[in-house]
């Protein structure tokens, strides 16, 4: 689900997730709808989360060597 203040912001942010994650398979993205209403977006003006879009998707699967690669790279830099 991805949250946004009206549906330019919330369209923004798809797109922006869609482009930083390019392995995963999009299965189906849904219009815009309002959050419902509660005393959070009551009280928290303009920033709060207003309209969510939710997208249905599946990771593809990596291949083992590509996996332990990344794995060493992550060790890496919590080790470095």
């Amino acid at each position: 689900m991805i949250l946004g203040r009206d549906n330019d912001d919330a369209e923004a942010c798809r797109d922006r997730w869609l482009s930083e994650n390019p392995s995963i398979k999009i299965l189906r993205v849904h219009h815009p709808r309002p959050e419902p209403e509660t005393w959070l977006t009551r009280l928290g003006g303009r920033n709060v989360p207003r309209v969510s879009i939710t997208v249905e998707y599946e990771e593809l699967e990596r291949e083992p060597e590509t996996c332990a690669a990344v794995f060493r790279e992550d060790q890496a830099q919590t080790i470095g």
